[in-house]
């Protein structure tokens, strides 16, 4: 059980790029029982602003005068995907408790590592995976382990656009840095909503493929919309842009095909859980569609509904988990089996084989 704290709870947020400006700032402002203490980031400029919009007293572009602020009690890692496992753990054992975005780390390995910091610490440590706390997520859940589904046979992910590249060019699409293209950064979120609601805790086996082609040419890259963007032309293209693949669990297998970029002008963001009774067509930030044969009537019900902020609600209870020692949804021992199946999935890539984990 990781150590509660006496309100407020004392953050500092490390990086304070989009997710952090847009989502987690305006999350910790609103609520009474939190006081940002520190911003820390590399662009000066931004974290100056940024404190005088939230009035937040310290600031700065070293992460080491926040960690090594005794008067924090908890931060959260909003930085690039490569230093997630080594500022989480830094901050872990200097009395932290962590809240890290997605992906816990670009590496399994690393992962374990973190969880291993965590323990060790009696801190709290979750990953931003948000969907946990979005409402039509949570009631698919209830609707598959209430039965309505029957036996859920398969899982299936699509995640593509037709030209949607983030940044061509700058960290996104360079490995060192990102350490993944769009399998680590749509596909966990996919993976993570399929293997939560579905109940799953361990993957048997994974078999994946990944390709970058599309935006190698970053000069003549065509596209209509680049979120972080503009392209960075002398810039790194190194991961995928197309991934797809098969994991077998202790649960139904779960299959996926993503793609960041594809010459299709069709966008797909869903999940289907297939039931030998019923199934469900998840849309990804958007209600789901309720498959039913009764009485020998086929049924189709679109269900959507109105529901709150799910980074919002995500954030809300990692400051009630560390005030109050309570659960959270997004904790790291969790989550370890998406981190695992996204690791094997890449090495099958790389081996050009099925991993076998059995």
């Amino acid at each position: 059980m990781a150590a509660s704290c006496t309100p407020p709870l004392r953050t500092a947020v490390l990086g304070c790029g989009a997710i952090a400006s847009l989502a987690h700032l305006p999350s910790l402002s609103s609520n009474p029982r939190v006081v940002l203490r520190w911003l820390v980031d590399a662009d000066p400029e931004r974290v100056r602003r940024l404190a005088e919009t939230y009035g937040v007293g310290r600031v700065s572009t070293r992460l080491e005068e926040a960690l090594d602020d005794p008067q924090v009690d908890a931060v959260l890692v909003c930085l690039p995907n490569h230093l997630h496992a080594e500022v989480s753990i830094r901050a872990l054992e200097a009395g932290k408790h962590v809240f890290c975005e997605k992906p816990a780390a670009t590496r399994h390995e690393d992962v374990l590592r973190m969880q291993a910091a965590s323990l060790e610490a009696g801190r709290r440590l979750c990953i931003g995976f948000h969907n946990r706390y979005d409402d039509d997520v949570s009631t698919v859940r209830e609707r598959i382990r209430s039965g309505t589904l029957g036996r859920i046979l398969h899982v299936h992910c699509a995640f593509r656009e037709h030209r949607s590249i983030p940044g061509l060019g700058g960290p996104f699409t360079t490995s060192a840095i990102s350490g993944g293209g769009v399998l680590l950064d749509w596909g966990v979120h996919f993976l993570d909503i399929a293997f939560h609601c579905t109940g799953i805790g361990s993957i048997r086996s994974a078999s994946g493929v990944v390709s970058g082609g599309i935006g190698r040419d970053i000069g003549r890259y065509a596209y209509l919309d680049m979120w972080a963007g503009p392209p960075v032309v002398d810039g790194r293209f190194d991961v995928e842009d197309f991934a797809a693949g098969l994991v077998r669990t202790d649960g139904p297998p779960v299959s996926f095909i993503g793609a960041w970029a594809q010459n299709v002008a069709d966008r797909e963001m869903h999940i289907d859980f297939l039931g030998d009774r019923a199934g469900i067509r998840l849309f990804y930030g958007g209600g789901y569609t309720l498959f039913e044969a009764e009485g020998g009537i086929l049924t189709d019900t679109r269900i959507r509904t109105r529901k709150a902020d799910p980074r919002r609600r995500m954030m809300d209870a990692f400051v009630e988990a560390c005030l109050a020692g309570s659960g959270h949804r997004c904790d790291i021992g969790d989550t370890l089996a998406v981190s695992l199946a996204v690791d094997r999935l890449y090495q099958s890539a790389q081996q050009g084989k099925e991993i076998d984990l059995c």
